[in-house]
């Protein structure tokens, strides 16, 4: 059986009590893990089209790539395989919550083609292991487990109107299978019970939509495109409120439930590369709440086969470096991220790669 974990972020609204949650950031491509996922204005990118729908018409690239994605920080990876490939014991938790109450590990990859009318992708595993324990003298474990495949159909269009303008929209259509936990149990509990009576994964599949827009003028570059997307459209699974407040339950946000993202930003073509800057606006679905602990900035700069990305949240930074030659390309980044709140002052340090093969 499968033992895979979410991306772990957690949520700490005030002194008193201390609710955990979920930030997962998309890990597509590498726009949207070296920017934090607010990369949807910079359409002259490669994968684009991952950070917008929009923007399909903005990549002209056509044919096959091949995607592989994971962290190479050393604890994170050995406390990965432990929770993913190794019975999880009462044991093996008390040595990893030793070294760290709060580590994360996760992978990735994806088959994509490309062709001037659509973009196909298929999304054979995306997994990560995380795990935080609280309360040292009676120890506890929060987990949000699951693991997921997708196969996904992208398409877009272009519209020119009132001579210096440019709206663009794109849709995809993903169908998804995942098996999903989230939930606590005591340490000790793990001698007198099987994993398998604690952990009770959900299994859904079903169909899920992106929407996106862009608007661009080209009549002054000092004008910022606008992006607008509502993601998971269809989606089943909504945000359990009292989870999001309890002090033991982690919820997931911004991933699996529908909601509303805006980016407002620059991707400027200069005499040597192209310079972009962006702001990430995360709604719910309605857009009656503004995310704010998950607003994101981001900085990206290309030139020729080389590209620099940072980007800033309030409690994650992250900054990516790619390589690329005509045959493939090989990125690395590195972040940091710390609990939301005061309730953990230690950051998680971590560092990643990227290899993409172009067939």
């Amino acid at each position: 059986m499968w033992k895979f974990t979410l991306f772990i972020y957690l949520i700490c609204v005030n002194s008193y009590a201390l609710p955990l949650s979920i930030s997962n950031k998309p890990h597509f491509s590498f726009n949207q893990i070296g920017t934090l996922d607010a990369c949807a204005v910079y359409k002259k990118r490669r994968d684009s089209i991952n950070c917008n729908p929009a923007n399909f018409k903005s990549s002209s690239y056509e044919g096959m790539v091949f995607h592989l994605t994971t962290k190479t920080d050393g604890d994170s990876v050995d406390t990965g395989k432990e929770l993913l490939f190794e019975p999880i014991s009462e044991s093996n938790l008390r040595d990893i919550f030793e070294l760290n109450a709060f580590s994360s590990w996760d992978a990735n990859s994806i088959i994509e083609f490309r062709t001037t009318l659509f973009y196909l992708s298929y999304e054979p595993i995306y997994t990560s292991a995380n795990f935080f324990l609280y309360n040292p003298a009676f120890p506890e474990v929060s987990l949000n487990l699951s693991s997921q495949r997708r196969i996904n159909i992208t398409v877009g269009e272009e519209f020119k109107f009132l001579s210096y303008n440019v709206l663009s929209f794109g849709t995809n259509v993903n169908y998804f299978e995942r098996r999903y936990f989230s939930g606590t149990f005591a340490l000790l509990d793990v001698s007198g019970s099987g994993v398998d009576e604690l952990i009770n994964f959900k299994k859904t599949s079903g169909i899920n939509a992106d929407v996106g827009l862009t608007y661009q003028s080209t009549y002054s570059k000092y004008i910022p495109i606008i992006s607008v997307q509502m993601r998971n459209l269809g989606a089943i699974h909504e945000i359990n409120n009292e989870k999001v407040k309890s002090e033991k339950f982690i919820e997931p946000i911004l991933l699996y439930e529908t909601y509303t993202k805006i980016d407002v930003g620059y991707d400027l073509t200069l005499d040597y590369g192209s310079l972009g800057f962006a702001v990430s606006l995360p709604y719910n679905k309605d857009m009656s709440e503004l995310y704010t602990d998950y607003i994101t900035s981001s900085v990206s700069y290309s030139l020729w086969d080389f590209e620099v990305m940072g980007a800033s949240s309030l409690y994650t930074q992250m900054m990516a470096i790619k390589f690329a030659s005509p045959m493939n390309a090989i990125g690395i980044y590195f972040g940091k991220s710390k609990a939301i709140g005061n309730f953990l002052d230690d950051y998680e340090n971590y560092a990643g790669v990227t290899l993409e093969i172009y067939l």
